[in-house]
């Protein structure tokens, strides 16, 4: 197979089709996208740090599919900021247990590191694929996502995190070697009773009762926030909407925290605000359910037009709130 060097990531993309003045891409790291050729002829020069980098190569891999163009780049990436080290640990680490759900399995670790390394050799995959066993082998591109997950882009970043936070500080995960031992019989990863706790606790939302609410902080929106916010408590919810809460973090890690704290998210997307896309694509990523509203007459990015919209009406509010509560009632469940 040939591979491509992604735009974004530098790492491997393995299609890239040029279709209607566009770009399109399959990377391993960042997901599905496309780059507008306008866009594209510039690209490299967009990007002032490294860090701008991952923050992309994070965002494009929650979502379904990307559009990039020089209408909307800058505007998606001022909102992306890099999670601290800890916050980083903790995607890291709910990615790989996504992967990894049986009770007793084992994350083979020495492998996952070492396969890694060879992103910066792509000539050696072929010789060196035999190394490892076939599953790990056939999906590798999941081993390559977790750079994006981790906001990260060197193989130590990962090792760091997985040693330093995820082993000796949170416990998360510990050396061993389950029912059976790896290929080259290294001891491996297996997550402990407060990884899973973590999990639990983070990703499926089992005893959370928080509807998180996505939208534009803009003041003309403040009544539409309290509608939403009566039809979640209307389905035995409680809101979380980030304009008003009070917290001592900077706003992103407060949003990661209480995204992965709701069990739900409502993403209202009437003023095509890219920090509510990001966040609903943030929980799509952790396996959380997200009901998108939106005003009558209006229309979102088209890679949303597909799913079912709650409408709003701002002179029938009952109307909404009343639709809303349904959809959450029918979607989730009661609370």
């Amino acid at each position: 197979m040939k591979y491509l060097k992604c735009p974004v990531c530098e790492k491997f993309a393995t299609t890239k089709k040029e279709k209607n003045e566009r770009f399109e891409y399959q990377c391993f790291v960042c997901g599905s996208f496309t780059i507008s050729e306008q866009l594209f002829v510039s690209f490299n020069k967009k990007f002032t740090t490294s860090d701008e980098r991952v923050c992309l190569s994070n965002y494009l891999s929650l979502q379904k599919h990307t559009t990039l163009s020089n209408i909307n780049f800058n505007d998606t990436v001022k909102y992306l900021v890099k999670p601290n080290p800890a916050e980083r640990a903790d995607n890291l680490f709910l990615y790989l247990a996504h992967l990894n759900q049986e009770i007793g399995s084992v994350i083979p670790y020495a492998e996952l590191i070492e396969f890694l390394t060879y992103i910066f050799a792509p000539s050696a995959l072929p010789s060196k694929a035999s190394f490892y066993d076939k599953q790990f082998a056939t999906d590798f591109k999941y081993v390559l996502r977790a750079y994006s997950q981790s906001h990260s882009f060197k193989y130590s970043e990962i090792e760091g995190l997985i040693d330093s936070f995820l082993i000796k500080e949170k416990k998360y995960l510990e050396e061993g070697y389950g029912s059976f031992r790896t290929f080259n019989h290294h001891p491996g990863l297996i997550i402990t009773p407060r990884g899973w706790s973590f999990f639990n606790e983070n990703i499926r939302g089992v005893d959370s009762s928080q509807g998180f609410i996505a939208i534009d902080f803009d003041p003309k929106f403040n009544d539409l926030i309290e509608w939403i916010k009566a039809a979640i408590k209307e389905a035995g919810y409680s809101p979380m909407c980030l304009k008003g809460h009070d917290h001592n973090v900077i706003i992103d890690d407060e949003m990661y925290l209480q995204i992965r704290k709701s069990k739900f998210l409502i993403a209202d997307l009437s003023s095509d605000n890219n920090g509510a896309y990001f966040e609903a694509g943030f929980a799509l990523g952790l396996d959380k359910d997200v009901i998108p509203t939106c005003k009558e007459g209006h229309s979102p990015h088209f890679d949303i037009n597909h799913r079912l919209l709650t409408k709003w009406n701002p002179d029938d509010p009952e109307k909404f709130i009343k639709a809303l509560t349904n959809r959450i009632l029918n979607t989730i469940g009661e609370g």
